[in-house]
């Protein structure tokens, strides 16, 4: 399975079992292959963790999210 990164480089779709990844752009050989777990959309780097880590017990370390910076009303 790829691995998670909110900036991937495979799209994915689901039809029962089967799934389909499809590369976004060209990769590279030796390259990780990334998928994002989840549609981030509109939500903030705390969001985006505090839903991965009660949906699937971890925390994006992804550059996205390293590099973001959390607006003042999502830091508790």
């Amino acid at each position: 399975m790829p691995n998670h990164t909110c900036f991937p480089n495979l799209s994915h779709n689901f039809a029962g079992r089967d799934v389909t990844l499809i590369a976004k752009s060209d990769i590279k050989s030796g390259e990780d292959l990334t998928i994002s777990y989840q549609d981030g959309g509109d939500m903030g780097v705390k969001q985006r963790n505090d839903y991965f880590e009660y949906m699937s017990g971890f925390r994006c370390l992804c550059i996205i999210c390293k590099e973001e910076k959390e607006t003042p009303d999502e830091r508790t």
